[in-house]
């Protein structure tokens, strides 16, 4: 997915929603996939629910989503983690958290 990621570095920017384009290699077909940094949760705010949501992913206690087909579940996986890298240093991590809590606390 070089191209496809390529593509989203080269479009995002912090809290702009963003789109990616990644192959579905199963069903051969594409999918795009809408985020914004930092809104893990996907309700269109930037917050500490965010924060608190990465921070658990990072210490593996987060489930990214449950009771969705395969295909749903990757789709949350890859939204969340493109949102989720908030420093866009391609690694979901601490510094992401900090990163978010400094936005929310503005």
């Amino acid at each position: 997915i070089f191209t496809e990621y390529a593509l989203h570095q080269a479009s995002s920017q912090a809290n702009t929603p963003t789109t990616l384009i990644s192959e579905v290699t199963d069903t051969f077909s594409l999918q795009k996939c809408v985020y914004a940094l930092g809104d893990v949760d996907r309700d269109g705010d930037v917050d500490s629910d965010d924060s608190s949501k990465v921070l658990s992913y990072t210490v593996n206690m987060a489930q990214v989503s449950s009771g969705r087909t395969a295909a749903e579940a990757a789709y949350d996986q890859l939204a969340f983690e493109l949102a989720a890298d908030f420093n866009q240093d391609d690694v979901v991590d601490i510094r992401d958290v900090l990163q978010i809590n400094k936005y929310v606390l503005g």
